[in-house]
């Protein structure tokens, strides 16, 4: 798996998802949480359920937006060369 489309992390960045572009923090503290602890772990998830295990996890409903930052991040790093449209999580959007 390659992924060229990535920066190294900066010293502001503490978890390996926040090199994904659609990734911040709080997105990257969410993957943490679901259990991933490598982009290759990431590139085997299924979006739908890591949104329904969160929302668990959270004990309510959750903004269906994060799914679709889900759905960005897994495309990306299961993807050689993800298309640039589809690294904008809002293109990833029902």
């Amino acid at each position: 798996m390659k992924h060229k489309n990535f920066t190294p992390l900066s010293k502001k960045q503490r978890s390996i998802f926040q090199q994904i572009p659609c990734v911040d923090r709080e997105t990257a503290r969410d993957l943490e949480e679901l259990g991933f602890h490598s982009l290759e772990q990431l590139a085997d998830g299924d979006p739908d359920d890591m949104f329904q295990k969160l929302q668990r996890l959270r004990g309510g409903t959750l903004s269906r937006d994060i799914l679709a930052i889900f759905r960005c991040a897994v495309y990306t790093v299961s993807e050689d060369y993800p298309e640039n449209d589809k690294l904008r999580w809002w293109n990833w959007k029902d």
